[in-house]
């Protein structure tokens, strides 16, 4: 099954979450199929990266944490598949969201809104607003008393 990219990424664009990542998880049939042309594939990446940054311009994301956890499962999915590109899809992860990617773990990295130090999106996420993250749990004590006050 081979799907043009406009009409896969308008299909995806109005697809919710779960639906994504099941549409992700069928589409890797046809990803195993085209890994003999890693070019199609980066092109395949690039779209898929365009398309969720894109429904988050359009607020489609309830809060920011669905939108990384949805970009994080994509590099999940591609670098699993093709650890030898995973350097350009770091680099096309920085060049299209602004979000850095760890070496090390190969996870996002955000920064925390309390000190400005980078940190994975979890554990310390605040569960209200969705949109705030921080490196420990006092940086995060200080988000909900903000909320408190409110």
């Amino acid at each position: 099954m081979h799907v043009g990219k406009e009409v896969f990424y308008e299909y995806l664009l109005l697809k919710p979450q779960e639906a994504v990542t099941e549409t992700l998880r069928q589409y890797g049939l046809e990803l195993n199929y085209m890994s003999s042309e890693p070019e199609k594939v980066k092109l395949h990446y690039e779209t898929l990266l365009q398309n969720i940054y894109q429904r988050h311009v359009l607020k489609v994301f309830k809060g920011v944490l669905p939108y990384v956890q949805e970009l994080q499962r994509l590099l999940e999915f591609y670098t699993s598949s093709d650890r030898k590109n995973l350097e350009y899809y770091q680099e096309a992860m920085n060049n299209v969201t602004g979000m850095y990617v760890s070496n090390n773990t190969n996870m996002l990295l955000l920064q925390c809104n309390h000190c400005g130090k980078h940190t994975t999106p979890e554990p310390y996420n605040c569960l209200v607003c969705q949109s705030a993250f921080y490196c420990s749990h006092g940086c995060k004590a200080n988000h909900k008393y903000t909320h408190e006050q409110q």
